[in-house]
């Protein structure tokens, strides 16, 4: 992957390769294909139509869709015309949906047919909705929206500190906030991912796109595909055979997905090193791995693997642990593995005490973080933003450690650490040793009030159907891996963790949860 100095904007993408490439693939979704020029051109036509519709550059549009081709197209489109666009979570329900839309703002609303009940009337009434999957002939369909404007490029003055994309937060802790991120933003990232601990995608490369474009992993994954001139290979749904398949069958170079898709596709049965052959890597990230999923994964897949933390207001990606150092954790140094690497090239990252003050190496502290690839700001949000960046550098809420040769560790969330006696007990260490256990499928930690101790730790499990495991058991199990103020004091056995689109766990619902329901401490089968 070459890093590509002439290009300002979103847009430049598309007008470079429809130039130097334009009938190679850029899109492709089951039998639907789209080349780069036919990209180029279509966003040409959402943009004059944006225009048209009396959009100025500034105004929103909202997106409420699965992946699809048509996005990018709109995505790049939108971009065309200064229109900012804003991709919604599909999967929340009416009233947050409305929530966001409220605080977007938006002039237009793009929406699947499916998820067009989920927009209240009050907005409706006074917003055009488009319907992106409605047939042509249809009224206010897309395909009939677009078909009408012109193909020439409107060609606007773009300022490249202008919004390109406005993602809203997963919200796990409050209301979501739509992060603003720039065409500046997404470019620096784009020259770090030129880098080798990035990975080099190259321009014949399949590169599957699984994760939602509504997520920030989503849509600046698919936009660096598409800037390495790649083929994107979308999926509208997660299905693990479907994406195995695929991987085999069209011989799939790249992947990012969230560690629950990994943990899903190690169950399909084809899912073989043979079928994974054309895989250099598989990138993951957007939470926590499972230390005995991934090895699994490792051994049973035979390719890469390249872990990324990041977060949307800093456009994605900014620690990477490669492939290699993956390999070196195996052979040498398996506590390696908990780490998610060292910083991108144009990240600076510092650990943070209470008071702001640098932590030694080993020493856990929150996540200060500065980049030209840091968002502008949250939008109709300045109180915070102003609280989030301070000086220039972002406090990321994450609570995690350097170790003497830079690699960083995330312990957990800030506000999800757990006060016991004194002693600071991060969840996601005693989830990893959950996890371990045959007869845990998944787990949650939070911690509930204590009288003596001000707060304990509680443990919620999704339990293996094929194991018999009691709350005693899971606890006994956790005595020699853990310090005994960090056991679970008590246990409850859930159907399914609650996750957010990005597979984030929701401890605000758990905490709800626990409120309501006292533990369960029976066997459990």
């Amino acid at each position: 992957m070459e890093y590509l100095p002439n290009l300002r904007t979103v847009p430049d993408i598309s007008r470079h390769f429809a130039e130097t490439q334009p009938d190679h693939v850029a899109l492709r979704l089951g039998d639907q294909a789209v080349t780069y020029k036919e990209l180029n051109l279509g966003s040409n036509q959402i943009a004059q139509a944006l225009l048209a519709q009396g959009l100025a550059p500034g105004d929103r549009t909202v997106w409420l869709g699965r992946n699809s081709c048509r996005y990018f197209e709109y995505l790049i489109g939108a971009c065309k015309a200064g229109v900012t666009p804003t991709p919604v979570n599909w999967r929340l329900t009416a009233f947050e949906v409305e929530q966001i839309i409220t605080d977007a703002k938006p002039n237009l609303i793009f929406t699947d047919r499916e998820f067009r009940s989920n927009i209240p009337a009050v907005i409706t009434g006074r917003l055009p909705v488009i319907l992106t999957d409605a047939d042509a002939s249809e009224t206010m369909s897309y395909d009939g929206w677009k078909s009408v404007a012109s193909t020439t490029d409107p060609t606007l003055d773009t300022d490249p500190e202008a919004t390109c994309l406005q993602i809203y937060t997963s919200g796990t802790t409050g209301h979501p906030k739509g992060a603003m991120i720039a065409h500046r933003s997404f470019l620096a990232l784009m020259r770090a991912s030129c880098s080798p601990r990035h990975g080099a995608i190259s321009v014949n490369d399949l590169c599957l796109v699984a994760m939602p474009i509504f997520h920030v992993g989503g849509s600046t994954y698919g936009l660096n595909v598409l800037y390495a001139g790649a083929t994107m290979i979308l999926h509208a749904d997660v299905n693990p055979e479907t994406i195995v398949n695929d991987i085999r069958n069209l011989k799939i170079a790249h992947a990012f997905v969230v560690p629950t898709v990994i943990q899903m596709m190690l169950a399909v049965e084809s899912a073989d090193a043979a079928a994974f052959s054309s895989m250099q890597d598989i990138g993951y990230g957007a939470s926590p791995i499972a230390q005995p999923v991934l090895e699994q994964a490792m051994q049973q897949f035979q390719c890469g693997f390249r872990q990324v933390y990041g977060m949307t207001e800093m456009t994605g990606a900014i620690t990477i642990m490669t492939p290699a150092e993956h390999e070196i954790a195996v052979a040498e140094k398996p506590s390696l593995l908990k780490s998610c690497g060292k910083t991108i090239p144009g990240v600076e990252l510092r650990i943070v005490d209470s008071n702001g003050a640098n932590e030694l190496p080993g020493e856990i502290g929150e996540i200060a973080l500065k980049g030209d690839m840091m968002m502008t700001g949250y939008w109709g949000r300045p109180d915070a933003f102003a609280d989030a960046v301070r000086d220039g550098w972002y406090f990321s809420g994450d609570a995690g450690y350097l170790d003497d040769d830079g690699f960083l560790y995330i312990c957990d969330r800030i506000k999800d650490m757990i006060i016991s006696g004194g002693e600071n007990i991060y969840p996601a260490e005693i989830e990893s040793v959950l996890i371990g256990h045959d007869g845990v499928l998944d787990a949650a930690v939070i911690g509930v009030p204590n009288e003596k101790w001000g707060e304990e730790v509680k443990a919620f499990i999704v339990a293996n159907p094929n194991e018999l495991v009691s709350a005693e058991e899971l606890i006994t199990y956790c005595v020699d891996k853990l310090a005994s103020f960090k056991l679970p004091k008590t246990v409850e056995f859930i159907d399914i963790v609650p996750r957010n689109g990005a597979g984030k766990v929701q401890k605000n619902v758990l905490r709800e949860t626990s409120q309501m329901k006292s533990s369960s401490d029976g066997s459990h089968k």
